[in-house]
Protein backbone atom coordinates (compact mmCIF):
# COMPACT_ATOMS: atom_id res chain seq x y z
CA UNK A 1 0.00 0.00 0.00
CA UNK A 2 1.49 3.58 -0.91
CA UNK A 3 -0.46 6.53 0.02
CA UNK A 4 -0.30 9.72 -2.14
CA UNK A 5 -2.52 12.74 -3.50
CA UNK A 6 -3.72 13.24 -6.91
CA UNK A 7 -5.43 16.21 -8.93
CA UNK A 8 -8.33 14.32 -9.01
CA UNK A 9 -8.70 14.19 -5.60
CA UNK A 10 -6.79 16.74 -3.94
CA UNK A 11 -8.01 17.07 -0.66
CA UNK A 12 -7.23 14.06 1.30
CA UNK A 13 -4.51 11.13 1.21
CA UNK A 14 -5.22 8.53 -1.06
CA UNK A 15 -4.39 4.90 -0.41
CA UNK A 16 -3.26 2.78 -3.84
CA UNK A 17 -3.80 -1.02 -3.73
CA UNK A 18 -3.06 -3.48 -5.78
CA UNK A 19 -4.90 -6.27 -7.61
CA UNK A 20 -7.99 -7.28 -5.12
CA UNK A 21 -8.72 -10.86 -4.00
CA UNK A 22 -11.59 -12.24 -4.97
CA UNK A 23 -12.66 -12.75 -0.95
CA UNK A 24 -12.16 -8.92 0.06
CA UNK A 25 -16.08 -8.56 -1.15
CA UNK A 26 -17.43 -5.81 -3.60
CA UNK A 27 -16.12 -2.89 -3.90
CA UNK A 28 -17.02 -0.49 -7.26
CA UNK A 29 -15.09 2.41 -8.74
CA UNK A 30 -17.06 6.02 -8.42
CA UNK A 31 -15.75 6.82 -12.02
CA UNK A 32 -16.83 3.60 -14.06
CA UNK A 33 -19.46 2.05 -11.57
CA UNK A 34 -17.49 -1.56 -12.29
CA UNK A 35 -16.29 -3.66 -10.18
CA UNK A 36 -12.74 -2.63 -8.82
CA UNK A 37 -11.40 -6.70 -9.37
CA UNK A 38 -11.79 -6.06 -13.30
CA UNK A 39 -8.56 -4.28 -13.17
CA UNK A 40 -5.48 -4.59 -11.19
CA UNK A 41 -4.80 -1.26 -9.23
CA UNK A 42 -6.97 1.04 -7.60
CA UNK A 43 -7.23 4.14 -4.94
CA UNK A 44 -9.01 4.27 -2.21
CA UNK A 45 -9.88 7.81 0.02
CA UNK A 46 -10.65 6.22 3.57
CA UNK A 47 -12.44 9.79 4.28
CA UNK A 48 -14.94 9.93 2.26
CA UNK A 49 -15.27 5.87 1.58
CA UNK A 50 -15.28 5.21 -2.18
CA UNK A 51 -12.52 3.51 -4.68
CA UNK A 52 -10.99 4.02 -8.19
CA UNK A 53 -9.47 2.33 -10.76
CA UNK A 54 -6.14 4.24 -11.31
CA UNK A 55 -6.20 3.32 -15.12
CA UNK A 56 -10.03 5.50 -14.78
CA UNK A 57 -8.41 8.37 -13.02
CA UNK A 58 -5.77 8.71 -15.59
CA UNK A 59 -8.08 8.49 -18.44
CA UNK A 60 -10.83 11.12 -16.83
CA UNK A 61 -7.62 13.62 -15.61
CA UNK A 62 -5.74 13.38 -19.37
CA UNK A 63 -8.71 13.98 -21.35
CA UNK A 64 -12.76 13.62 -19.83
CA UNK A 65 -12.79 16.62 -17.53
CA UNK A 66 -14.35 18.68 -20.19
CA UNK A 67 -16.72 17.83 -22.69
CA UNK A 68 -17.62 19.67 -25.95
CA UNK A 69 -20.97 17.83 -27.28
CA UNK A 70 -23.46 20.66 -28.90
CA UNK A 71 -25.72 17.37 -29.47
CA UNK A 72 -25.99 17.31 -25.99
CA UNK A 73 -25.55 21.00 -24.28
CA UNK A 74 -24.33 24.34 -26.33
CA UNK A 75 -21.83 24.68 -23.91
CA UNK A 76 -18.67 22.52 -22.84
CA UNK A 77 -19.44 20.55 -20.22
CA UNK A 78 -17.28 20.09 -16.81
CA UNK A 79 -16.41 16.85 -14.89
CA UNK A 80 -18.22 17.47 -11.14
CA UNK A 81 -15.73 15.79 -9.03
CA UNK A 82 -17.54 15.44 -6.23
CA UNK A 83 -20.00 12.61 -4.92
CA UNK A 84 -23.64 14.36 -6.25
CA UNK A 85 -27.31 14.27 -5.40
CA UNK A 86 -28.68 16.33 -8.23
CA UNK A 87 -31.27 15.42 -10.67
CA UNK A 88 -29.93 14.83 -14.52
CA UNK A 89 -31.64 17.07 -16.51
CA UNK A 90 -31.73 14.29 -19.09
CA UNK A 91 -33.26 11.68 -17.29
CA UNK A 92 -34.36 12.76 -13.97
CA UNK A 93 -33.04 10.33 -11.85
CA UNK A 94 -30.53 11.01 -8.76
CA UNK A 95 -27.61 8.46 -8.17
CA UNK A 96 -26.52 9.85 -4.97
CA UNK A 97 -22.98 8.61 -3.80
CA UNK A 98 -21.79 8.84 -7.13
CA UNK A 99 -19.63 10.56 -9.14
CA UNK A 100 -20.86 10.44 -12.69
CA UNK A 101 -22.01 13.80 -13.32
CA UNK A 102 -20.97 16.75 -15.66
CA UNK A 103 -22.24 20.22 -15.49
CA UNK A 104 -22.57 23.75 -17.22
CA UNK A 105 -22.83 26.06 -14.01
CA UNK A 106 -23.80 29.12 -16.07
CA UNK A 107 -26.93 27.35 -17.58
CA UNK A 108 -27.32 25.34 -14.39
CA UNK A 109 -27.54 22.28 -16.43
CA UNK A 110 -26.33 18.87 -14.92
CA UNK A 111 -26.26 15.94 -16.58
CA UNK A 112 -24.79 11.57 -16.04
CA UNK A 113 -22.24 11.17 -18.25
CA UNK A 114 -23.67 8.04 -19.64
CA UNK A 115 -26.99 10.35 -20.56
CA UNK A 116 -24.46 12.65 -22.50
CA UNK A 117 -24.92 10.27 -25.01
CA UNK A 118 -28.77 9.30 -25.32
CA UNK A 119 -29.45 8.67 -28.39
CA UNK A 120 -31.61 11.62 -29.97
CA UNK A 121 -34.59 9.60 -32.19
CA UNK A 122 -35.35 5.90 -31.07
CA UNK A 123 -38.02 3.84 -32.76
CA UNK A 124 -39.54 0.28 -30.32
CA UNK A 125 -41.45 -2.55 -31.16
CA UNK A 126 -43.67 -1.42 -28.06
CA UNK A 127 -44.55 1.48 -30.04
CA UNK A 128 -45.92 2.29 -33.37
CA UNK A 129 -44.28 5.76 -33.61
CA UNK A 130 -40.55 7.15 -33.62
CA UNK A 131 -39.88 8.55 -29.75
CA UNK A 132 -37.50 11.68 -29.38
CA UNK A 133 -35.25 13.07 -26.63
CA UNK A 134 -36.40 16.18 -24.88
CA UNK A 135 -34.97 17.85 -21.67
CA UNK A 136 -38.45 18.82 -20.40
CA UNK A 137 -41.53 16.18 -20.53
CA UNK A 138 -44.74 18.42 -19.97
CA UNK A 139 -47.54 17.42 -17.69
CA UNK A 140 -44.72 15.08 -15.60
CA UNK A 141 -47.55 13.94 -13.33
CA UNK A 142 -48.62 11.86 -16.40
CA UNK A 143 -47.27 8.25 -15.76
CA UNK A 144 -44.54 6.66 -18.02
CA UNK A 145 -46.27 4.44 -20.50
CA UNK A 146 -43.80 1.53 -19.71
CA UNK A 147 -43.53 1.64 -15.75
CA UNK A 148 -46.37 4.30 -14.98
CA UNK A 149 -44.52 5.77 -12.35
CA UNK A 150 -44.17 9.70 -12.88
CA UNK A 151 -41.36 12.10 -14.16
CA UNK A 152 -39.15 14.37 -12.42
CA UNK A 153 -40.52 17.60 -13.23
CA UNK A 154 -38.41 20.10 -15.42
CA UNK A 155 -36.36 16.52 -16.07
CA UNK A 156 -35.80 15.09 -19.53
CA UNK A 157 -37.15 11.88 -21.45
CA UNK A 158 -38.30 10.25 -24.42
CA UNK A 159 -42.01 11.44 -26.24
CA UNK A 160 -43.79 10.13 -29.38
CA UNK A 161 -42.78 12.32 -32.44
CA UNK A 162 -46.44 12.22 -33.48
CA UNK A 163 -48.20 15.04 -31.70
CA UNK A 164 -51.39 13.72 -31.25
CA UNK A 165 -50.24 10.68 -29.56
CA UNK A 166 -49.09 10.88 -25.59
CA UNK A 167 -47.46 8.01 -25.47
CA UNK A 168 -44.11 9.39 -23.43
CA UNK A 169 -41.29 7.14 -21.39
CA UNK A 170 -38.57 7.67 -19.15
CA UNK A 171 -35.40 7.67 -20.49
CA UNK A 172 -33.44 5.06 -18.92
CA UNK A 173 -37.29 3.16 -19.79
CA UNK A 174 -36.43 4.16 -23.16
CA UNK A 175 -32.95 3.11 -23.67
CA UNK A 176 -32.94 -0.26 -21.92
CA UNK A 177 -31.44 -2.81 -23.25
CA UNK A 178 -34.20 -5.52 -23.59
CA UNK A 179 -36.55 -2.39 -24.99
CA UNK A 180 -34.41 -0.32 -27.54
CA UNK A 181 -32.05 -1.63 -30.54
CA UNK A 182 -29.26 0.22 -29.81
CA UNK A 183 -29.92 2.32 -32.90
CA UNK A 184 -30.53 5.66 -33.09
CA UNK A 185 -32.52 6.63 -36.29
CA UNK A 186 -32.02 10.43 -36.29
CA UNK A 187 -32.13 11.81 -40.11
CA UNK A 188 -33.08 7.97 -41.12
CA UNK A 189 -36.02 8.24 -43.48
CA UNK A 190 -38.76 5.82 -41.64
CA UNK A 191 -39.24 2.39 -42.68
CA UNK A 192 -42.29 1.52 -44.98
CA UNK A 193 -43.78 -2.01 -44.91
CA UNK A 194 -44.82 -2.91 -48.19
CA UNK A 195 -47.61 -4.91 -48.39
CA UNK A 196 -46.59 -8.05 -50.39
CA UNK A 197 -43.59 -7.96 -47.53
CA UNK A 198 -46.16 -8.51 -44.97
CA UNK A 199 -49.11 -10.72 -46.12
CA UNK A 200 -48.33 -14.42 -45.86
CA UNK A 201 -51.57 -15.32 -48.37
CA UNK A 202 -52.81 -14.10 -51.30
CA UNK A 203 -56.27 -14.91 -52.60
CA UNK A 204 -56.11 -15.87 -56.26
CA UNK A 205 -59.17 -16.17 -57.79
CA UNK A 206 -61.80 -16.46 -54.82
CA UNK A 207 -61.71 -20.44 -54.24
CA UNK A 208 -57.81 -20.56 -54.74
CA UNK A 209 -55.28 -19.08 -52.27
CA UNK A 210 -51.16 -19.48 -52.31
CA UNK A 211 -49.17 -19.09 -49.51
CA UNK A 212 -45.74 -18.06 -49.33
CA UNK A 213 -44.31 -21.09 -47.45
CA UNK A 214 -45.83 -23.51 -50.08
CA UNK A 215 -45.00 -24.18 -53.86
CA UNK A 216 -48.80 -25.64 -54.81
CA UNK A 217 -52.25 -23.61 -54.60
CA UNK A 218 -54.69 -24.46 -51.67
CA UNK A 219 -57.99 -24.42 -51.31
CA UNK A 220 -60.16 -24.21 -48.57
CA UNK A 221 -62.02 -27.19 -46.56
CA UNK A 222 -64.40 -27.79 -43.70
CA UNK A 223 -63.50 -29.95 -40.46
CA UNK A 224 -67.06 -32.01 -39.58
CA UNK A 225 -66.22 -34.54 -38.17
CA UNK A 226 -65.67 -36.98 -40.88
CA UNK A 227 -64.19 -34.61 -43.81
CA UNK A 228 -60.70 -34.46 -45.34
CA UNK A 229 -59.21 -32.23 -42.34
CA UNK A 230 -59.20 -36.23 -40.73
CA UNK A 231 -55.45 -36.88 -39.05
CA UNK A 232 -54.06 -33.45 -40.55
CA UNK A 233 -51.28 -31.61 -39.21
CA UNK A 234 -50.69 -27.69 -39.05
CA UNK A 235 -47.44 -27.16 -41.13
CA UNK A 236 -47.28 -23.79 -39.35
CA UNK A 237 -48.33 -24.45 -35.49
CA UNK A 238 -47.48 -28.75 -35.84
CA UNK A 239 -51.23 -28.80 -33.92
CA UNK A 240 -53.74 -31.13 -35.36
CA UNK A 241 -56.66 -29.84 -37.53
CA UNK A 242 -59.71 -30.86 -36.04
CA UNK A 243 -62.04 -28.21 -36.26
CA UNK A 244 -63.02 -25.12 -38.72
CA UNK A 245 -62.45 -24.62 -41.59
CA UNK A 246 -58.43 -24.63 -42.96
CA UNK A 247 -56.52 -24.63 -46.25
CA UNK A 248 -55.58 -27.66 -47.88
CA UNK A 249 -53.13 -28.31 -50.88
CA UNK A 250 -54.91 -31.28 -52.99
CA UNK A 251 -51.49 -32.23 -54.30
CA UNK A 252 -49.70 -33.35 -51.53
CA UNK A 253 -51.51 -33.03 -48.34
CA UNK A 254 -50.22 -29.55 -47.07
CA UNK A 255 -52.53 -27.60 -44.77
CA UNK A 256 -52.77 -24.65 -42.56
CA UNK A 257 -54.95 -23.61 -39.73
CA UNK A 258 -57.22 -20.60 -40.90
CA UNK A 259 -55.47 -18.50 -38.46
CA UNK A 260 -51.71 -19.65 -38.79
CA UNK A 261 -52.10 -19.29 -43.22
CA UNK A 262 -53.18 -15.51 -42.13
CA UNK A 263 -49.93 -14.75 -39.63
CA UNK A 264 -48.27 -11.62 -40.66
CA UNK A 265 -44.80 -12.34 -42.30
CA UNK A 266 -43.44 -9.53 -40.45
CA UNK A 267 -44.60 -7.78 -36.61
CA UNK A 268 -43.28 -6.16 -34.16
CA UNK A 269 -43.62 -7.69 -30.47
CA UNK A 270 -43.74 -5.44 -26.99
CA UNK A 271 -41.30 -7.30 -25.31
CA UNK A 272 -38.41 -7.96 -28.00
CA UNK A 273 -36.87 -5.20 -29.36
CA UNK A 274 -35.90 -6.57 -32.64
CA UNK A 275 -38.99 -6.56 -35.67
CA UNK A 276 -39.45 -10.50 -36.41
CA UNK A 277 -39.92 -12.53 -39.59
CA UNK A 278 -42.03 -15.47 -39.82
CA UNK A 279 -39.62 -17.86 -42.01
CA UNK A 280 -40.38 -21.10 -42.91
CA UNK A 281 -37.81 -24.67 -42.77
CA UNK A 282 -39.41 -26.22 -45.49
CA UNK A 283 -37.17 -29.36 -45.10
CA UNK A 284 -38.83 -29.81 -41.47
CA UNK A 285 -41.69 -28.68 -41.85
CA UNK A 286 -42.28 -25.46 -39.81
CA UNK A 287 -42.04 -21.89 -39.00
CA UNK A 288 -39.17 -20.57 -36.88
CA UNK A 289 -38.64 -17.06 -35.48
CA UNK A 290 -35.62 -15.46 -36.96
Amino acid sequence: MENLSTTFHPKHVLEEYGPVHPNDGAKICIICETCISSRPNYFYCRVCDFFFHKECHTTLMESNLTIDRPRTHEHKLTFIRKTNSFNCDACGEVRSKKMNMYACLPCNFFIHRNCIYLPKVIKLTCHSHRLFHTYHVPDCNTGCSLCFASFVSGCGGYMCINKTCDYKLHSYCATHELIWDGRDVEGEPEETSNSEDVTSLKDVDGNTFRHFSHHHDLLRFCVDGEDEGDERICQACILPIDFDSFLGCKECGFALHDTCASLPRKMEYQFYRHPLALEVDIEEGFFSCS
